[in-house]
């Protein structure tokens, strides 16, 4: 079985690259869940402590319990703000990762890959040249 995609390992800088954007990709699908996941919980318990304010006689019971759900709505803020500074960093990280391994590509490798490339057409129009008989003076250049 043959994969229909293969990452380009080929260069070190595009891999580089490529896990500079894997990191910016998860920190923002991560970002999105953590805030999602913070808003959902924090909101529900928010609604029973509201709930357990409104009532005309709360026990002992209810008093605990609205002070339990009153640090979990904090302890859950807290954990927030920690993995969004996490997250933060990754996405920094990220961006580090892939700008440095795009730039390195783009004056490392890829003037290189240009020279060749310029070389591979000048050798073919050489042969060209030779076989049509014209001197090597007669021949068009292109670069």
């Amino acid at each position: 079985m043959t994969p229909g995609f293969s990452i380009p390992t080929d260069n070190i800088y595009k891999f580089y690259a490529l896990l500079g954007l894997a990191l910016i990709l998860s920190s923002v699908l991560a970002f999105v869940y953590v805030y999602d996941t913070n808003r959902a919980r924090t909101l529900g318990w928010s609604e029973e402590i509201r709930l357990i304010e409104k009532k005309a006689r709360a026990d002992q019971a209810d008093k605990e319990r609205k002070e339990l759900l009153e640090t979990m709505v904090q302890i859950e803020n807290e954990n927030k703000k920690f993995y969004m500074k996490i997250l933060s960093m990754s996405f920094g990280v990220g961006i580090g990762i892939g700008v440095l391994g795009l730039l390195a590509w783009q004056f490392s490798v890829q003037p290189r890959a240009d020279r060749l490339v310029e070389l591979q057409i000048n050798s073919l129009e050489l042969e060209i040249a030779i076989k049509e008989g014209q001197t090597k003076k007669d021949r068009p250049r292109y670069f």
